[in-house]
């Protein structure tokens, strides 16, 4: 085998050689090639590539002297570049480790370019074949014998690994350890707590953020952003990576770092002046942090729409990752929800195109839940999704296909046929109390906030309120970083909607003050991202007036809340417009209430919540009487295709 390998080898050397100085030639005559033309001759023949799977049969104890290792190490290593070019990682991962086998992580003298070729695209193919596990044995050789900075870009998939397996502490560890390295000005224990943010920033974070605005006029960022496409070296890009890792890795902890690293990475970008595809990231990021602490909502969509024209401008360079954090986390304030979920869909399509499998189910699973909470897919269409889509999501980030398992269970009540949706955990999950019991091995109470809050919800949707008050008071306990982005903006509509329903049954003054303060809250998120927030404002406004016996602004409010559902085509939205309206006229002793409660169960049915509109005809023992349209409202329309 290794006469036969050898021979082939030196036949396609004599064979390469002889193309390169045709190439050559032909490059000289004529005057309009470019003058690195060669260096695009880089693939091996097929010969170089049958060589080197003989000399890889005969294995490394087969070569006949250390040169020998070295030759059949750089044949492996050119094989494995030529097939991570065509994104063909499993088979690069089997040539790398087979050049590897041949060196003997002999780094001395001339090996030294040659074991780094190797040791960093095993790093890399093995993470982007998903074996997360076996990065760190590459990639901590890399860094072991180069200098630091060098090793930026390394540190960065070795992170990007611990982020695979969901090992956010030891994210946050690696990360700080290497900004410690670098100079960044990072606090040992920061003193400050997401429990603390209640009342704003913290004074470090407020005090950074205004640099940060600082520098972003010094530097012209919108300017800059203009000027179109800019490259920067693996260094700067490697930091800004390992930043937004953090980042992600403070969220899902709530540690008290996640301010901090949004406004490090924002502050880095911008005094590198590196605004380019990988600064998209940290202006998503320090959106989203203008909002929760500062409710901001001016300056947060100055920054999303910068995100936004930056990865336009660089949209062939993007990374799924990087789509995912600005179309679910920054610009779904001010787009409409189902342009979100549009744009997170063709993500996915992106990514398994791509084969970046893990980031491709995180955008199919904000694509399913973006759809659930915009409302304008009919519930029967999206539980189909779910089915479709689910096992793929398991198959390949478990941890996305349970954070999506509330908005699922959620789905099969209001439809009311239970499909058992956890049978594609295969049994090691088997309902969602398992699932919170498993979310305690970790920090992480983002699976906590979505099932409180989905329990609570449907509490108030059946009429059981003491019951959702439970619920409602368990979901406030937990850290506020849990309760974040648009699923706490409809936990603080249905918290208003509890809170003037038990005002109005007699259970204090302070239930009207809550609901009130969800009201104002609602208000704001109607005023910055009306698209998603107006019916729900208008529906809670007519409540309050309902409980301040304001009889005639209420209905016109009611009134208001059903054209606004109608126009936006929400026609979930639009039943319960229907149905408070009507509990609110048979409330007062209105005759007109069964009309208005019969409207509400023709949209329930149309939306496909039929529990709910079985239970509102037996509750009221509706008989459909005909509704005379006098105010003008009718049933909305759906688009076609959602």
């Amino acid at each position: 085998r290794v006469s036969i390998g050898t021979f082939l080898g030196e036949k396609a050397t004599l064979n390469n050689m002889s193309s390169l100085r045709n190439m050559s030639i032909a490059s000289h005559q004529d005057e309009h090639k470019e003058d690195n033309m060669i260096d695009t001759l880089i693939a091996p023949s097929v010969l170089i590539t049958v060589a080197t799977d003989q000399i890889n049969a005969a294995g490394p104890e087969s070569a006949a002297d250390n040169a020998q290792r070295i030759l059949f190490s750089r044949w492996n290593l050119n094989v494995a570049a030529e097939l991570s070019q065509h994104r063909k990682f499993p088979a690069a991962l089997h040539y790398f480790q087979k050049g590897i086998a041949f060196l003997h992580k002999n780094w001395d003298g001339d090996n030294q370019k040659l074991c780094l070729g190797l040791y960093k695209g095993a790093t890399y193919a093995s993470l982007a074949c998903g074996k997360a596990d076996e990065v760190s044995q590459y990639a901590n050789v890399v860094i072991q014998n180069v200098p630091f900075e060098e090793s930026i870009e390394t540190q960065y998939l070795l992170i990007r690994s611990l982020e695979t397996m969901r090992k956010n502490q030891e994210i946050i560890t690696t990360a700080l350890s290497v900004f410690r390295r670098l100079g960044f000005e990072i606090p040992g224990v920061p003193r400050f707590y997401f429990s603390c943010l209640e009342g704003g920033a913290p004074p470090v974070v407020t005090e950074r953020m205004l640099k940060i605005e600082e520098l972003a006029s010094q530097c012209n960022i919108d300017e800059l952003i203009d000027c179109g496409q800019r490259t920067f070296d693996a260094t700067k890009r490697g930091i800004l990576k390992i930043l937004d890792s953090m980042t992600l890795a403070g969220i899902r902890l709530q540690s008290p770092y996640f301010p901090l690293m949004v406004c490090e990475s924002v502050s880095y970008a911008l005094k590198q002046q590196c605004i380019g595809i990988e600064s998209v990231c940290p202006f998503s990021f320090y959106c989203h942090l203008l909002i929760q602490l500062k409710e901001n909502y001016t300056e947060g969509r100055k920054w999303a729409m910068r995100a936004k024209r930056i990865l336009e401008r660089n949209e062939q360079s993007s990374s799924i990752r990087t789509r995912i954090v600005l179309y679910a986390s920054a610009l779904p304030w001010f787009l409409p929800l189902k342009e979100s979920a549009q744009h997170l869909f063709k993500a996915y399509e992106l990514g398994m195109k791509v084969g970046d499998v893990i980031y491709a189910m995180s955008a199919l699973s904000f694509y399913l839940r973006y759809l659930f909470l915009d409302g304008t897919v009919k519930l029967c269409t999206l539980r189909s999704y779910y089915d479709q889509y689910m096992p793929l999501v398991v198959k390949y980030n478990r941890g996305m296909a349970k954070m999506s398992m509330a908005e699922r269970v959620m789905v099969d009540l209001l439809v009311g046929e239970c499909s058992n949706p956890f049978s594609i955990f295969e049994g090691m999950i088997p309902d969602e109390n398992a699932l919170l019991v498993d979310e305690k091995s970790s920090k992480d109470r983002i699976i906590s906030n979505a099932v409180y809050s989905r329990r609570f919800s449907w509490y108030c949707l059946i009429g059981d309120y003491d019951e959702a008050a439970k619920w409602s008071k368990l979901r406030q306990a937990l850290p506020k970083g849990s309760r974040r982005g648009l699923l706490n903006v409809f936990s603080d509509y249905t918290q208003g909607l509890l809170a003037f329903h038990m005002y109005r049954n007699g259970k204090g003054e302070r239930y009207y003050d809550e609901g009130k303060k969800m009201l104002r809250k609602m208000e704001l998120y109607a005023k910055h991202s009306s698209q998603n927030c107006i019916n729900k404002y208008l529906l809670l406004q007519a409540e309050a007036y309902a409980s301040e016996f304001e009889v005639n602004k209420a209905k016109e409010t009611y009134i208001a809340a059903i054209r606004s559902s109608t126009c936006s085509g929400r026609v979930y939205d639009q039943a319960q417009a229907y149905e408070f309206m009507g509990k609110y006229l048979s409330f007062i002793v209105d005759p007109e209430s069964s009309k208005f409660l019969s409207k509400a169960h023709e949209c329930y049915m149309q939306c496909g919540a039929f529990y709910l509109a079985k239970k509102l005809k037996k509750d009221h023992k509706l008989d459909f009487l005909l509704f005379d349209n006098k105010y003008g409202l009718g049933v909305a329309k759906r688009e076609r295709g959602w």
